[in-house]
């Protein structure tokens, strides 16, 4: 769709942009510091960091900021209603930083286990069903207003326009029922770990056990880019996905 078409362009280059700006106003504050050197935080016990890696609190900052500024921008710039969901992970060092907004999922698989990297922003999620409420809405059915099966995502911009006047009108939203908002985790990484990023339509048939299992059976280790495929169409085939299916791969 649209939405995702745009974040696919946009989402990358403002994080580069976003993260380099605020690295550059990291340096200017730190650059006086007593050795010369500025002092970051990466979230590991030792307090600095390597050449090349990135301080943790500025990555997830910038993951936040990219994930708000394509929404902003995709709204402004199209007339379209489309909307997508979107889920981000970053690695610098040891660490991997995950940002999601709506039901697509990042998953880590480590020694035979899948460890979940992010959770769904479904509206029946009590602190999302809570959120919607407060700000004028209503879920129905599992659905925001009775129509969007996502709380969160980028676009889908009629269910994020405010109104502050004391008008008639049916639904008063306070603030947007939808937010482009990212949740964001942090979590340790080592060589060999493996990363698989999908939308809903592999996960609505797959679990991740079966899905990285599939992988490593269809020779991902070999040919990752050929076993991914094999993955989407057997989601679609065997498993019959009625949804569109995008994967992402990723050895550590």
């Amino acid at each position: 769709g649209e939405a995702s078409d745009f974040a696919r362009k946009r989402l990358h280059v403002i994080l580069a942009e976003r993260l380099a700006a605020l690295l550059a106003d990291e340096g200017d504050e730190a650059g006086g510091g007593a050795n010369g050197r500025p002092a970051c935080a990466t979230g590991d016990s030792e307090g600095g960091r390597r050449p090349g890696e990135v301080p943790l609190g500025l990555l997830c900052r910038a993951l936040r900021d990219a994930f708000v500024k394509t929404d902003d921008e995709f709204c402004q710039c199209t007339s379209h209603v489309s909307g997508s969901t979107a889920v981000v992970v970053v690695c610098t060092g040891q660490y991997c930083v995950v940002g999601n907004a709506g039901d697509s999922r990042a998953y880590l698989w480590r020694e035979g286990r899948a460890l979940e990297l992010s959770v769904d922003h479904k509206p029946d999620r009590p602190d999302e069903h809570a959120r919607i409420c407060q700000a004028g809405g209503f879920v129905a059915r599992g659905r925001v207003l009775h129509s969007l099966a996502v709380s969160r995502a980028l676009g889908d911009r009629e269910y994020k326009q405010v109104s502050n006047d004391d008008s008639d009108s049916a639904l008063h939203f306070k603030a947007p029922l939808v937010t482009a908002e990212p949740e964001i985790r942090v979590c340790r990484v080592a060589a060999g770990d493996e990363l698989l990023l999908a939308c809903d339509g592999l996960w609505e048939v797959m679990s991740a056990e079966t899905a990285f299992n599939y992988l490593c059976k269809a020779g991902v280790a070999q040919k990752p880019q050929r076993a991914v495929r094999q993955l989407v169409v057997a989601a679609e085939e065997e498993y019959k996905s009625t949804d569109n299916i995008t994967a992402v791969y990723v050895k550590l």
